[in-house]
């Protein structure tokens, strides 16, 4: 049986985000958070394709390299549209 989110042990050691903040200095001083806290950032749920969601992915990464970013297929296709060259 694995872990659920109601797991008390699963709380105590692993954070989810949801989105990610607009400037790296707000990813910057959100990891910052995480970290002191003690927790591991495990998983970053994109909720929609808007570019503000994506931007900080990579510092967030950089902090916690095991983090998943995860989003629905119809996200991830919206993204993919909007950073085409029109």
């Amino acid at each position: 049986m694995g872990l659920e989110l109601g797991d008390p042990d699963l709380r105590k050691r692993d954070a989810v985000l949801v989105d990610t903040f607009l400037t790296l200095d707000h990813a910057v001083e959100l990891a910052d958070q995480i970290a002191a806290s003690g927790k591991n950032l495990t998983y970053l749920y994109i909720t929609h394709g808007h570019g503000d969601h994506f931007f900080d992915i990579n510092a967030l990464k950089r902090r916690f390299p095991n983090v998943r970013a995860v989003a629905t297929a119809s996200v991830v296709d919206r993204r993919a549209a909007s950073s085409r060259p029109k």
